[in-house]
């Protein structure tokens, strides 16, 4: 817990050296932290411990994430067990695969890899697939690690973008500095930064964050309050928001770098007393954390299945191509237009496509069936061998 509120030092990155750091000083510290962090792969636990203003007696898991990081690449996994069930005929609804570089992301949804249903080019089942250039945004069913449980990123909610610490600073109108001081005499920074939209009135005017930076673990972010004012979407209709995430431990390197291990996210009604219980409360915990080391072999295997529709954003001359994907993880096929050849398929090729699980089952039948008689005339064959040697003299 913060103990004491210091009064505002410094102004839009204005500073009395004698007093404090600067905001460029925080941010650069900040930046050079989680930049230290090169090569990362850990499995995320997240559980719900609080919900409507109760602490429940027992947690909810909700999720199993993966996170991997290499250099600029980075890969995003989630298993929901809360919520989301299989369809009717069994199919998952609550898995997510997010692969990013420099130049694009692949998403792949409800594709399972260890129990693969089979899927084809006209039955997809629950499998949704597609790859775009990056944005600032994430796909709504990711809930971003980077911003949700490490606080190496600032979102406020999945639709807000996601910043850097020195990209919020560099698009805020404003940002104030203020010292804390926290457990133990502690000493921490926080940051007071206007939300970029209220420059430019979009859809989070009115809102801000406050960061804590803690200088004991090189100036990461151990704390960030996000006040959301958003809308639903009407003007009208003002939603506000306090979300509240916390790094509550950090574990360190040999060679002196830090990383989240555990983590709290509170969410309370934006008009709610500062002592009034969270309307909602998570549980994150970081297991199995590599920090610059060797990663494992599957850190980075995402591949698309073989006959998944693949969808290409975003429109290429009023379309967006659809590929059917390869056994190599390349397109095998590729439709554009009005997808006519795609629509309307070859009547012997659907009916191919359709009956070929049975097809391999009658001859996965007719093998068996044959092995079955074989052995059979073996056994025959001996048994007659053998009464003709107990008859003999």
């Amino acid at each position: 817990m913060l103990e004491v509120f210091v009064t505002v030092l410094y102004f839009s990155g204005v500073a009395d050296k004698e007093l404090g750091p600067s905001v460029e000083d925080l941010v650069s510290a900040n930046q050079a932290a989680v930049e230290s962090v090169r090569y990362l792969d850990m499995r995320i636990e997240v559980y719900r411990t609080g919900w409507r203003g109760g602490r429940l007696d027992k947690p909810i898991h909700l999720s199993t994430q993966r996170w991997s990081k290499d250099l600029d690449r980075e890969r995003q996994r989630y298993r929901q067990h809360f919520g989301r069930q299989p369809d009717a005929e069994g199919n998952p609804q609550n898995l997510g695969d997010l692969i990013e570089s420099p130049d694009q992301r692949r998403v792949l949804l409800n594709w399972d890899p260890l129990q693969p249903r089979r899927i084809t080019p006209h039955k997809q089942r629950t499998v949704r697939a597609y790859f775009e250039p990056p944005s600032p945004n994430l796909p709504g069913p990711f809930s971003n690690p980077a911003a949700s449980f490490a606080l190496f990123q600032i979102q406020g909610n999945l639709d807000d973008t996601r910043w850097t610490l020195a990209q919020l600073v560099a698009a805020s109108p404003s940002v104030e500095v203020s010292e804390l001081t926290g457990e133990r005499g502690k000493r921490l920074w926080q940051l007071a930064i206007s939300h970029p939209d209220n420059k430019t009135n979009g859809r989070f005017t009115k809102s801000r964050y406050e960061i804590v930076l803690d200088p004991s673990v090189n100036y990461l972010a151990s704390r960030v309050v996000a006040y959301i004012a958003d809308t639903d979407p009407s003007p009208d209709s003002i939603v506000p928001i306090r979300m509240e995430r916390e790094v509550t431990e950090f574990g360190q390197t040999r060679d002196g770098t830090y990383f989240p291990k555990r983590a709290v996210a509170r969410m309370y009604d934006g008009t709610a007393a500062p002592e009034a219980p969270p309307a909602s409360e998570q549980l994150r915990v970081a297991e199995d954390v590599l920090i610059n080391a060797e990663l494992p072999s599957d850190a980075f295997d995402f591949t698309f299945p073989e006959n998944a529709v693949v969808t290409q954003l975003p429109a290429v001359d009023g379309s967006y191509p659809l590929h059917v994907w390869g056994p190599d993880d390349k397109p095998a096929r590729t439709y554009t237009g009005d997808y006519h050849d795609f629509r309307f398929p070859d009547p012997e090729e659907l009916a191919q496509e359709f009956a070929e699980p049975f097809q391999a089952l009658y001859r996965f039948a007719a093998m068996a069936i044959t092995a079955a008689i074989m052995v059979a005339l073996v056994i025959l064959i001996y048994m007659r061998r053998r009464r003709g040697r107990l008859s003999s003299p």
